[in-house]
């Protein structure tokens, strides 16, 4: 799980976000909070999340500092409770300074994951 999910993380690094047509709804951050977006399929959750990470960059937030999962990837079938540790492994890689900066966690598809 550890390498699907390096691999995972270094294509949202180098990938183009998708052009957006921005949508009005307020993803701000509440400290010590998770914000989290529910609904249907097909209607923009996705995209909400992609406009909000194109706001933090915008906003002088590092790339580095963001991690974004779907866990409907095929990569990540099988990915369980247990795994969740590894993303924390995966993401701060031994980079203590990142470990002391804000940093953004997207995960799509959530719901995916038992328990």
């Amino acid at each position: 799980m550890k390498e699907a999910l390096q691999r995972l993380h270094g294509d949202f690094l180098e990938r183009e976000l998708p052009e957006l047509t921005e949508r009005d709804g307020d993803l701000s951050h509440i400290p010590g909070k998770a914000l989290t977006l529910i609904g249907t399929r097909r209607v923009g959750k996705t995209y909400l999340c992609y406009q909000r990470i194109k706001e933090l960059l915008a906003a002088g937030v590092k790339r580095e500092n963001i991690l974004y999962l779907n866990f409907e990837d095929d990569r990540l079938f099988g990915f369980g409770l247990a795994d969740c540790q590894t993303i924390l492994d995966v993401f701060y890689g031994g980079n203590s300074e990142k470990k002391s900066a804000q940093c953004y966690f997207f995960f799509d598809g959530i719901q995916n994951v038992p328990h």
